[in-house]
This record gives C-alpha cells, structure tokens and sequence, in this order.
C-alpha cells in the first residue's frame, strides 16, 4: 500500500527564487523533473537555459497562482509547491486564510510508493534539502533569520465526519470509538462459523443447556466430530461458561449448580427432601450458559461488528479512526470511520440484505454523504434491494435532486464473511490512490502535467 505525507510552511520567498532553488536542489541530486523538461524544451527552441522560466505562473497567463517541481527518487514522488505572496500554493483546500503580508505558503510532500516506510522518515531528508537550497538562493542575512515550521496537513480527522459526530439538530451523536483486543477478536472470528454462532444463540435463549443434551442435538445436525469442535471452540476462547448441575437420581429434577465441581464437598451431606438421597450420592452433570463475553457479543451482532473492524485495520485502515454504532437522530451506522480525508459509513447484517434495509440505508447515504459505503451480510444483498438502491442513486444524481450536494455514491456489496478482508483492501487501494493524487493534483497548472495520471501510471 502508498502512503503519503504533506507539509506546509510560511516564508518569504519570491517565486522568481524558485529556478534558483531547483538549481541547488539538483546539485545536492534532487532531479526537478519539470525544470529539466523546459530546460529540454529551451534547447530545442535554440534558446540557452538560465534562472528565467519560460513557463506561465500557475499554468494561466496573466494569473499569479503558484510555481512548483516535481523529484522522482526511489521509486518515490516528491514535489514543491510554492504560492505567490498572500496566496497559497495551489489554492490547497486545508489553507483556510492567506499567509501573512509578504509571505508565501510554501507546500512540500511525497507520496511513498509502499507503506513499508514511514512516510515522514522519507520526506524529512527531501525538506531539509528544500530548506538549505532556499537559504543558498537568499542573501545571508535574510538566511539568518528564515524559520521552516514545518505544519502536517495530513492525517487529519475529516471535517465533515467531526460534524456528523457532534453538530447534530439533536446534540452530539452517541458512538463509541473501536475497541480490539485479543478476547473479542478471536471470539468474533469463532463466531463467523455459522453452526458456532447458532449454538451459541440457542444456549443463550435457554440460559443453561446440560452438555450431553447439546452433543446429543447437534451431533444430529452436523458431520461427525464437528459438534464437539464447535463446543470446545466456544469454550476455549471464553464464550461459554461451564456449570456443573446437580440432579437428582430419581426423577432428574435440579438440585443446584456449581461452577467448580469441588464446591459439592461443602454440602455434600444434604439430603433431597423428595428422595432423602445425600447431594454427594446425587449425579452431578456439566453444563454450559453464555459468558458475559459470549453475550456482549452476540447482542445486536457485535461479533460482527468486532469481525469487520479487524479486516479493516489488517487492510490498513487505524483503528483509532473507526467508530461504532453512531446513532443520531433515531439512525444508527453500524461503522463509521475517517480514512484519508475520506468519511466511509458501512451497514453489517447477520442475515440477507433486503429491500426494507435499501430504503433506511439509502436515508444514510443523503444525510451523511460518504466518500465511500459497504454493505457487508453473512447472506446476500437481495436483487430487489440492490435494485432499489440503484434507482434511489439514480434519481438523487439528476440536476432536480443533486443542487449543491455532493454526487451519491453506489455502495460496494459485500456479500459473504470471506470476502470481507479483500474487500476492505481494494476500497483501501482506492482511497490510497485517491488520497496520493489529490495532493499532486493541484500543482498540475503549475507544472503543465496531469500528474495524478503520472501518479497512477508509476504505481500501476
């Protein structure tokens, strides 16, 4: 997976210092492939390379926007991008006010072509090259006094998701953040076998099921020796609670329950009043309820949602970004999560996705406007949901309905358990991709090249 990495900085620099600092940056083996371009362009046109740019100011003649250069090195793409005074560099949308009198937003980034590194470590060695070569173009003294604070703009909470989470007509939406730990992660995947989760549920419903009773009944339903794996599944990750029941000889009626075996020597000496029979003559039977794990798990299907946010941070996606179950305004989101400048919303059902799921879901996608929405079920997205969701993006995309909002998405349908980890890494590889060529994307005027096409081709 790329990985990314953006900063910015106010300094006083005229972008007629800009061909200045390239040159330098080339002698310290910084290459700045557009530079080279006009220089190779220039020789052409018989015309000698100097400091003097030939090229339009912000790619439009007549318009003062912003000059920058892009470096190719290790198979990385780096770039520089600087505004002309008061302006930013490429009108960037996280730049909310002009830089100061005089000064200039100057933008530094690269974008990694596998997430194996970190993205700072690699863009650290490239600013402080633009840092020294920027002092080498400037006068000594006014070297002396030049400062790079040097300001993150990426890997930033979406703005849009802050205010889905605390600016509702109703107050704050409630949600809690995702929580993984290794009891949950492994209960989950227990539970993603469909014979385990049903024992588990049926237990649950009874509150306490004798152990031969439930081999018994599902060694009926299932291949040999699956049953007993099952159980001890459930029991190995501390989704069961063994109980040892005691009854009575005669008719079978329970007398107590003991979670340790050995607890029987302290009353050993009771009698049954029905057949004067002492406890300790009795017959003492295991038995299983549901842990408060098991049960925290399987109300609402959190398993699921537990299952889910584990494939999402295995496809990359930090888990300290993930939210679950926000409600707000009488709606509930299974998932909702902030990746990349990006809002995802994603709809878990332990059963199929029918068409009376399509029409609330579809209410999601309009008020919320997510980049990105996943339908992920045990079953199937039904033909008549699907349908209905089609037409519902399909009419809310018409001019009539669109206005000032953003174009509807349709959602990916993950239909399945086993689809769900390739799932999350394609929707992360887009995002990824999405996220990279948005930051090259606005120096492109600046360059005279589609660099997200340049992007893309590289990482292909």
């Amino acid at each position: 997976m790329i990985s990314a990495h953006r900063a910015a900085t106010e300094i006083k620099l005229e972008q007629e210092k800009l061909p200045a600092v390239l040159l330098c940056l080339r002698s310290q083996g910084w290459e700045p492939a557009v530079l080279a371009a006009e220089q190779e362009f220039l020789r052409h046109a018989g015309i000698e390379p100097s400091e003097k740019s030939y090229r339009f100011a912000g790619g439009r003649l007549g318009q003062r926007g912003s000059v920058g250069d892009v470096f190719f090195k290790d198979g990385d793409m780096f770039f520089l991008d600087l505004g002309s005074p008061g302006r930013p560099g490429s009108e960037f949308d996280f730049v909310s006010v002009a830089a100061p009198d005089g000064e200039s937003t100057l933008i530094t980034g690269v974008v990694v072509n596998d997430g194996t590194r970190d993205a700072v470590d690699v863009w650290r060695p490239f600013a402080d090259a633009v840092e020294v070569s920027i002092k080498s173009s400037v006068d000594g003294r006014r070297a002396r006094y030049m400062r790079f604070d040097w300001t993150e703009i990426d890997n930033e909470p979406t703005g849009r998701l802050h205010e889905i989470l605390s600016d509702t007509d109703e107050g704050p939406a409630s949600f809690s953040r995702a929580q993984l730990d290794a009891a949950l992660t492994t209960g989950a995947e227990t539970l993603s076998s469909d014979f385990a989760r049903e024992m588990l549920i049926e237990i649950s419903k009874a509150g306490f099921v004798r152990a031969t009773d439930l081999l018994a009944k599902w060694s009926r339903r299932l291949p040999e020796g699956e049953a007993e794996a099952a159980i001890e599944s459930l029991k190995g990750c501390g989704l069961l609670a063994t109980k040892h029941l005691l009854i009575c000889r005669t008719d079978s009626s329970p007398l107590t329950e003991f979670d340790d075996p050995a607890e029987l020597e302290a009353v050993k000496d009771l009698r049954h009043p029905s057949c004067n029979r002492r406890f300790a003559d009795e017959l003492l039977k295991e038995g299983y309820s549901v842990s408060p794990l098991g049960r925290s798990l399987i109300e609402k299907s959190h398993w699921m949602t537990v299952f889910v946010t584990e494939r999402l941070v295995s496809a990359g996606v930090p888990a300290d970004s993930i939210f679950w179950n926000m409600t707000e305004a009488g709606e509930e989101v299974d998932i909702v999560l902030s990746f990349l400048d990006e809002v995802w919303i994603l709809e878990l059902k332990d059963r199929d996705f029918g068409p009376g799921d399509a029409y609330p879901f579809n209410y999601r996608l309009a008020r919320y406007s997510p980049q990105r929405a996943m339908i992920v079920t045990t079953g199937t997205v039904m033909a008549d949901a699907k349908r209905v969701i089609a037409e519902m993006v399909r009419e809310a995309g018409t001019p009539m309905f669109l206005g000032s909002r953003p174009r509807p998405i349709k959602p990916l349908y993950v239909e399945g358990l086993d689809a769900v980890l390739d799932a999350a890494r394609r929707q992360v590889a887009v995002a990824t991709m999405a996220h990279a060529s948005s930051h090259v994307a606005s120096l492109g005027p600046a360059t005279g090249f589609d660099l997200r096409r340049v992007l893309r081709q590289r990482l292909r």
